[in-house]
């Protein structure tokens, strides 16, 4: 699902999102892999979306790029959707290209479908955050060949490293696959040619496959390969070395074979391909007059350079270990963190307050008077951890309008030399004449801070007797509260579990909010 999401947003010149980060967010939903997990997961990073059920004549009203439901035998099937003028190009989340006329789409589609806006420019530095390194690397490894070539004229010293370039690409997905990363085309060919559904993995994580039951296979190609990249640009082509090298590599590649026949009797096109690549170097050695003359010099280097190519495979590979350990940590802690039931019994564990309490507040009301999702915030506009906290009320009254409802407690000292004060005051003033206005001065203050700036945009707006009053009843329904502080947040009447949630994570659970509230209005204890 996340590689169709991010192809989308490709589509749509949205480049600055990284794939790592959306696949964490989207499979930490709690909701994964539902489209609400898809539309959350976009809104997260702020992209416009829109998910819909259209008619399905409407076809050529729709962008030219979207996600769509699928009817399939009876299953639906979230594809990436490509519409061109005469038929439909869809991708599966298997990865599956399909053509097809739109009228045979329109018989399988539901009517569902999540768009992107479209955004006109693209970023250079997200643009080449995006280049395939599979490309930088095949450009690498051609633009090395060619200089071989130009430069010293030497064919065979060429495709040896060519050779060499191949193996060590190879032996990259080896190694993704022995640290449990899954790569859905090598999972595929792998799959497809072992017949079993580990594919490679079963031959690559054996425990026969590995020396001392600590070095596998991945790691010694990897080593190979790069140290004889590494002995040629430094110490040269010494054709006698490598043909010796290729030499020893045989032992390695019958005992890759027989444990892949004989001991596991199971295939790994992985291990072949690489097993191919080591045979085709040392037939490519074997071409030419004999020579063996090897110098003790070139040999004592090039064991030096080998060893340290080892050192710093050891060491990189545990750097990538402990990032996919890291990263599966994370998937697994916001899983945690997002399950919906955690939240609401955290939610509850402190008494809620009285509905009597929470109605005689003389909060600024913002949002739908009838929301089931009611938050009354306190704040100062002078307190440093107030900002965040604003931003995440103005952010879900934006994307929910119809679910949110927001009283604003300004918890201000009763001193109008105090610039918080009157900050608070010109904002209550300005409330009696227009609440969008005032909502307005809200978002000014809390998304720029500059007290001398905002001042002078509101100089004009005279403190009114009224807003007096009501700075004033504020101050003490915080004080009969007990809230002396500043920011607190309450939701349907709930202290928000400050200790175990940050108040940016409350987005993930306005639709758990939102069954509260109806299970609260059955019982009879709603606010």
């Amino acid at each position: 699902m996340n590689e169709l999401i991010l192809q989308l947003l490709h589509r749509s010149h949205v480049f600055h999102i990284d794939k790592n980060d959306l696949e964490l967010q989207l499979i930490s939903h709690s909701a994964y892999p539902s489209l609400k997990a898809v539309t959350d997961t976009l809104d997260y990073f702020g992209i416009e979306n829109i998910a819909a059920n259209v008619p399905v004549d409407a076809l050529d009203q729709l962008p030219e790029n979207f996600l769509a439901l699928i009817d399939e035998e009876g299953e639906t099937e979230l594809v990436l959707v490509k519409r061109k003028k005469t038929d439909i190009h869809l991708k599966t989340g298997a990865g599956k290209k399909v053509k097809m006329p739109a009228r045979e789409f329109v018989n399988k589609w539901t009517g569902t479908i999540i768009a992107v806006e479209k955004e006109e420019k693209k970023e250079k530095d997200a643009v080449l955050k995006q280049i395939d390194l599979k490309l930088v690397f095949a450009g690498f490894a051609a633009l090395t060949v060619l200089l071989t070539i130009t430069l010293n004229g030497e064919i065979v010293r060429a495709l040896y490293v060519l050779l060499a370039f191949l193996g060590l690409g190879v032996s990259y997905f080896t190694v993704k696959s022995d640290l449990g990363i899954e790569d859905r085309l090598v999972t595929r060919v792998c799959t497809a040619i072992s017949g079993k559904g580990e594919g490679c993995k079963g031959v690559i994580n054996s425990r026969e496959g590995k020396l001392f039951n600590a070095v596998g296979l991945s790691d010694i190609s990897v080593i190979y390969f790069a140290g004889i990249m590494v002995v040629q640009a430094i110490a040269g082509f010494d054709k006698a070395f490598f043909s010796l090298l290729s030499l020893c590599a045989l032992p390695f590649i019958a005992f890759s074979l027989y444990l892949q026949a004989f001991k596991l009797k199971q295939w790994c096109s992985l291990c072949i391909v690489i097993s191919s690549v080591l045979i085709s170097q040392f037939v490519l050695l074997s071409f030419g007059s004999a020579n063996w003359d090897l110098s003790l010099k070139y040999l004592f280097n090039a064991g030096l350079i080998f060893l340290m190519v080892a050192g710093g495979w050891y060491l990189l590979k545990n750097l990538w270990k402990d990032r996919v350990q890291y990263r599966a940590t994370l998937k697994e802690f916001y899983t945690f963190k997002r399950n919906g039931d955690l939240f609401l019994s955290a939610l509850k564990s402190r008494e809620p307050m009285t509905q009597n309490a929470l109605e005689s507040h003389h909060g600024l009301l913002f949002g739908h008077p009838k929301a089931s999702i009611r938050i009354t915030a306190i704040t100062n506009p002078l307190c440093g951890f107030c900002e965040e906290p604003f931003k995440v009320y103005s952010g879900l009254l934006k994307d929910q309008p119809e679910e949110i409802q927001l009283h604003l407690i300004f918890n201000v000292p009763d001193n109008e030399e105090n610039k918080a004060t009157q900050i608070g005051l010109k904002i209550l003033s300005l409330y009696e004449q227009n609440r969008a206005k005032a909502f307005e001065a809200l978002e000014k203050w809390f998304y720029n801070r500059d007290i001398d700036a905002w001042l002078k945009i509101y100089e004009n707006i005279n403190i009114s007797p009224q807003a007096r009053e009501m700075a004033e009843k504020q101050r003490q329904w915080c004080a009969d509260q007990a809230i002396n502080y500043t920011p607190e947040t309450i939701v349907n009447s709930y202290y928000f579990p400050k200790r175990q949630y940050k108040i940016e994570d409350l987005r993930f659970f306005t639709e758990n909010l939102r069954e509260l509230n109806v299970e609260s209005r059955k019982s009879g204890t709603a606010v």
